[in-house]
């Protein structure tokens, strides 16, 4: 998923520096705030709220980042042309980030659904197989 995400900041970095010639000021990630979570313990996926933690800090990370660059865009400016491109690029932004979080949860809670189908049935056959064993050590 942190993929998809970066996919999407290159598209949006790209328009951003062809609008205004320049570098957007703030930097968006998404990959390496992905492993820094995962290196701190923070949950992939919770399967009781049906939230994935990690997912939620990124996507409000870079949507406040996104503020940032904008207040920055935003001051001092009359709304021409340019900023209109950038607010409408902003917004496709923020509907492929929802579009991808709504994916992404819903990828993840069929992925927890058969693992735990799995861990069940597995969990009996341990059991089985161990009851089995026993029994034929008597």
């Amino acid at each position: 998923m942190a993929n998809l995400i970066e996919i999407e900041i290159n598209k949006f970095s790209t328009v951003y520096q062809i609008i205004k010639e320049e570098e957007p000021p703030v930097e968006l990630d998404a990959e390496i705030m992905v492993k820094k979570l995962l290196e701190r313990g923070v949950k992939p996926y919770d399967a009781i709220t049906k939230s994935s933690p990690i997912l939620s800090q990124v996507l409000i990370s870079n949507l406040n980042k996104m503020e940032d660059l904008f207040s920055d865009v935003n001051r001092g400016q009359d709304f021409n042309n340019s900023h209109q491109i950038l607010e409408q690029e902003r917004q496709i932004f923020i509907y492929r980030l929802a579009l991808i979080n709504s994916w992404g949860i819903a990828t993840l809670d069929e992925i927890s659904s058969h693992s735990q189908q799995v861990y069940s049935f597995m969990d009996d056959w341990i059991v089985d197989a161990v009851a089995q064993e026993n029994y034929l050590m008597q």
